[in-house]
Parts: structure tokens; C-alpha cells; sequence
């Protein structure tokens, strides 16, 4: 009934609104009221019925339940996966009591208006079970067990709602009659089973896919290099081991996020910037050594020898990380059915599932390591290598590229250009460790370039992951000549003629106005701000510069109420910006 009412109030003003309405002012104090109803009915009552049900008689260790969903006619709500409204569960339980298994009924088809998408209709019945440690507790009463369900419900207009629903007993009967399409799986089951073969053919379907080729191919030169290595078997074992052990920290951050109410999934960690930004930059490494910028395996201590060996056991380890991080971007077949089934069941069938993604991804460099007949099918090395390490240096090249792409639409303009002046710092640290810790330099400058080379490259991601102070485009208003005159009647206007082929511009920006204490300065003047942006031509910013005797940026112009100007120097600092504000109210 107070769905129906709702509905009824929507048509109504829609109606009301849309049509000419002869008497407007009549009608206009019947459309406030209307209007008011809809936006406190979020407090009078929830449309969706929302209950937690379980037998009243249950083993002390596990209680099945049902959570039921009734929606109103021609309602729906959207699945716990969905991005943009989805159904969130948090349960509030005691210490010692824990969800065991919670499983949703398949999505349904929807139709709206032509429109098709994905959600749920009519009655819902979300199955699970509660694992209760012994002796956690002694009984369980109906306020023990609470779960806080939020959720968006939508008809003719989304409405968000929210309840918290205590688990309520129910006798035998009553809870035979309950639709329970999904019962808790046991541990070895044919689904567990087959989804367990389908993480192990989409991991190694993962060594095929664009992200994972780079990774790869450094094994294949690794494995071609030596063949005929005693070492071949340790490197696959602890790359193996590095890819298992990442597979699983990531599958366990990917259920306590989820757990927690968190909406994360495959390739979350790609998401960061600041991840994002360090592979560009251990990318960008690996194409700098195969291109011969420097050569790795010559660093000054035996520890430092190991770790950077391809071969060595720390290097292989870091490998089966690297081929882990790259590898969640990308989705192979068979991968989709075996992750979205491991995100919905008990850890220990995550952890499984993740354990067969690792094993696929790693098993066939593995299978060929521990296989000593396959070395007489590799060629021999050569000066063939050589080309080959060239071309394996494109493709890291190609992935530096991608991860770019990936970059640029999570972060600004300004702050893109701090990840590529931290790329040239790090061809700078790399030209520096290929000449000064090479083996025929003696130990100490050996030491001091290998300390150099890893400050400057600390320096450079430090530098290119801090986040710029202030907004440029929430400080600036762009340039316009009629605009500039409105401001300058009552305020200060400084314009900053820029572009973004400009160095010295950026480097202003940077070092100067786009500072806190530089736009503390401005508000303390009631400086208004204004950008005169040249990157590309533009007839009245040209004009402008014109008429203050310039034909080349940078130029900051100071305008004063009282109509005269202050132009300030090309390179700023902070000293003359504050000396040029000195003589203001």
C-alpha cells in the first residue's frame, strides 16, 4: 500500500509538471505537499519486506538460513556485484560466530522501456549457513545474529532503503516450506572440483593474454640461456612459489575487503595510481636492461648478484610476483565462472580456486624446467640473443605504453607530467648504474653508483606519486577578455598566460601557484585567478599578449582595480610572488 501511495504521488507531480496547467497558482501548494510526502517517505516505511530466517532446531556449530526479499510489483533491486547500486549485506555477529557459505539465486533478465538488464523481481531467497566456534556461545537468542541490508529499490523512481534484521527461529514446518534453491557445498564436490580444472586452464590461458607476454618472455630467454642448467629447476620452483604465494595474499585481501562490505574484484590492485605508477616504472626498468642501457648481474656485492640474477632464486621469486600483479588486468576463458565462484564461497574454497589460477599461470614453465629432454629442442645461444633481447625490450616498451593509457585517466594532466619527469630520473639512474658498476670499476665506485642509481630512483617515484597540492582547474577560470574586465572592477586579477608545451610554465605551477601557501596568499588578497591557456592557437589570448609587448609564454600579468598592471618575471618563486601582492588591500 505505501508503495502503491508512493507511486501514485510520482505520476501525479509528473503529470502536473509536464502539462500546461491552467491554473498554476491554484495547484502550486498541492505540488509542495506532494513533493514533501516523497522526500520524507524514506522515513515513514521501507517498500521491500526483508526477513532472516532459521530452523529453531539446529546443531550447535552451524545454523542453515534464508534471507527473504519480498518486493512490490513491477519493484526490483540489483544483485551484491552490481556497480552502480548494488545490494550490501554487513553482518554484526558475535566473537566466534562467522558466515560459513552465502549464496544469491541467479540474476534475472529484466525489461524496462527495451532497455535489458540484470536483477531480481518478486521473492528472493539468499541461502547460507552460520559456523559458530565450540563454546563460543552457550545459546543463541534472535539479537545475536544481526545483519544491516542497504540496497536501492527501483520502479518508476530509485529509492535507497536500509534495515537491520535479527535472525528469527522458526519452526520445522515453517521452514520446510521455504524455497531453498542453494544448499551449503561441502568441500569436495563436483562444482568445487570443476571449477578448481577451470582455474587451471584459465591460468595457463593467462600466459597467452597481452599483459601476462612480457613476464613470459623473459622466461624463455631465461630458459634458452640455460638449458642445460642445473639452475633451470630452482628458478621454476620459486617462480612457481613467488606466483603461488601472490595468487594467495591477493585472494585473501580480495575476501576481507569483501567481507568487510567493500565492492572489489579481479584487477582491484590496478585501480591505485600509485600501483599503477610502480609498474610503469619496473617496466620501464626491464626494457632500459634489454635494450643494454645496463647490464644486470654485475652489482657490487654477492647478495646484490643473486637478487638481480634472472636465474637466482630471489629473482625468480620476484618474477612469479611481477607475473601475478600483470597478470589480474587481464581475463581468459574459463577464468570468469572459476573467480566470480570462489568471490561467493567460504575462504578455503577462494584460496583453492586462487591456488589453481597460480599453478596454470606457473605450471608450464614449470613442466618444462623440471623436464630435462625439452633442452635438446632449444637452441643454443648466440649472438641471436642479442636481437631477441632488443625485441623483447619493445614489448616492454609496448607494456610501459599501456600502463600509460591506464594511468592517464586516473590522474591529472599536472600530475601525469610528474610520472614522465620520474621516467627520464629513471633513464638517468640507469645510465649511471650501467657506467659506474660495471666489474672493471673498482669496489667503492662500484658501491657509490649502485647507491646513486637506487636514491634517484626512490627520488623519482616519491616525486611522481605525490599528489598536487591544489586542483588547477577548481583555482583558475579560463581567459576571456570581457570576463578579465568584470573581475578587475572590485578584485586583483592575476592571468597566468600558459601552455602545456611550456616547461618553465609547468615548473611554476608546480614550484609556485598551484602551492597551499601561494593560494593562502591569493584568498588573503581576494586575488581572482585566471588562465590564459596557449597550447593551442587561440586569436584573443595572441591579442593579449600583444598588447603587453609579448609574443611567447610564460607571462604573469598583475591587474590592479585601480587600472594599472604589474607584469612579474618568467621564472617565479614565491619571495616574488609575494612581493608583487605586497602593495594590496
Amino acid at each position: 500500500m505505501h508503495y502503491w501511495f508512493l507511486s501514485q504521488c510520482t505520476a501525479y507531480l509528473k503529470y502536473s509538471i509536464l502539462i500546461q496547467d491552467p491554473y498554476p497558482e491554484k495547484n502550486m501548494r498541492l505540488r509542495c505537499l506532494v513533493l514533501l510526502i516523497l522526500c520524507l517517505s524514506g522515513l515513514v516505511a521501507n517498500t521491500v519486506k526483508v526477513e532472516l530466517l532459521a530452523p529453531e532446531n539446529h546443531s550447535k556449530q552451524k545454523i542453515p538460513f534464508v534471507l527473504v526479499f519480498e518486493l512490490p510489483e513491477h519493484a526490483h533491486i540489483y544483485g551484491p556485484d552490481d556497480v552502480d547500486s548494488p545490494t550490501i549485506l554487513n553482518w554484526k555477529l558475535p566473537k566466534g560466530v562467522e558466515i560459513e557459505f552465502l549464496k544469491w539465486p541467479p540474476l534475472q533478465s529484466l525489461t524496462l522501456q527495451g532497455h535489458t538488464y540484470k536483477g531480481y523481481e518478486g521473492k528472493i531467497y539468499v541461502c547460507g549457513s552460520i559456523a559458530i566456534e565450540n563454546g563460543a556461545l552457550k545459546k543463541i537468542s534472535s539479537q545475536d545474529i544481526q545483519v544491516e541490508v542497504s540496497y536501492i529499490v527501483c520502479e518508476k523512481l530509485c529509492n535507497p532503503e536500509k534495515t537491520v534484521q535479527s535472525i528469527k527461529f522458526v519452526d520445522l514446518a515453517a521452514w520446510n516450506d521455504l524455497p531453498k534453491p542453494c544448499k551449503s557445498l561441502n568441500f569436495f564436490t563436483f562444482n568445487t572440483l570443476l571449477m578448481f580444472v577451470f582455474a587451471l586452464i584459465g591460468g595457463a590461458l593467462l600466459n597467452l593474454m597481452p599483459c601476462v607476454l612480457p613476464i613470459l618472455s623473459l622466461k624463455v630467454m631465461t630458459i634458452t640461456q640455460h638449458a642445460h642448467s642445473k639452475k633451470l629447476k630452482t628458478s621454476a620452483l620459486f617462480f612457481t612459489a613467488g606466483t603461488l604465494l601472490s595468487f594467495w595474499v591477493l585472494a585473501g585481501l580480495l575476501l576481507v575487503f569483501r567481507a568487510a562490505g567493500h565492492q572489489v574484484g579481479w584487477g582491484f590492485q590496478l585501480q591505485s595510481p600509485t600501483v599503477v605508477t610502480a609498474l610503469i616504472f619496473i617496466f620501464y626498468g626491464f626494457a632500459l636492461n634489454l635494450f643494454g642501457v645496463f647490464e644486470i648481474g654485475t652489482s657490487f656485492t654477492k647478495l646484490g648478484s643473486r637478487a638481480s640474477d634472472l636465474m637466482s632464486p630471489i629473482g625468480s621469486f620476484f618474477h612469479g610476483v611481477l607475473a601475478c600483479i600483470v597478470a589480474t588486468p587481464c581475463s581468459a576463458p574459463f577464468m570468469g565462472a572459476s573467480v566470480g565462484f570462489a568471490l561467493t564461497q567460504g575462504s578455503l574454497h577462494g584460496f583453492v580456486i586462487f591456488t589453481g589460477l597460480a599453478l596454470g599461470l606457473s605450471g608450464l614453465y614449470l613442466l618444462v624446467c623440471l623436464n630435462p629432454k625439452v633442452a635438446k629442442f632449444l637452441p643454443k645461444p648466440g649472438v641471436w640473443m642479442n636481437t631477441f633481447k632488443i625485441i623483447l625490450g619493445f614489448g616492454m616498451a609496448a607494456s610501459v605504453v599501456w600502463l600509460m593509457h591506464v594511468l592517464a585517466e586516473q590522474i591529472a594532466v599536472s600530475a601525469f607530467l610528474n610520472v614522465l619527469i620520474g621516467l627520464l630520473i629513471i633513464s638517468i639512474s640507469g645510465w649511471f648504474y650501467g657506467t659506474f658498476s660495471t666489474m672493471n670499476r673498482p669496489v667503492f665506485v662500484r658501491i657509490f653508483g649502485a647507491f646513486i642509481s637506487v636514491g634517484l630512483v626512490v627520488g623519482a617515484y616519491i616525486y611522481a606519486t605525490t599528489p598536487i597540492e591544489i586542483a588547477e582547474s577548481e583555482r583558475w577560470q579560463p581567459y576571456s577578455a570581457k570576463l578579465v574586465e568584470d573581475l578587475r572592477k572590485t578584485s586583483p586579477v592575476l592571468i597566468d598566460f600558459t601552455a602545456k608545451w611550456c616547461i618553465t610554465c609547468q615548473v611554476n605551477k608546480s614550484l609556485v601557484l598551484n602551492t597551499k601557501k601561494a593560494h593562502k596568499l591569493f584568498e588573503s588578497k581576494n586575488v581572482q585567478l585566471v588562465k590564459a591557456d596557449w597550447t593551442n592557437y587561440d586569436s584573443a589570448i595572441t591579442k593579449a599578449l600583444e598588447q603587453y609587448g609579448r609574443s611567447s609564454v610564460p607571462l604573469y600579468v598583475l591587474l590592479r582595480p585601480n587600472g594599472t598592471h604589474k607584469v612579474l618575471p618568467e621564472l617565479l618563486s614565491f619571495s616574488i610572488l609575494k612581493e608583487a601582492l605586497a602593495d594590496l588591500e
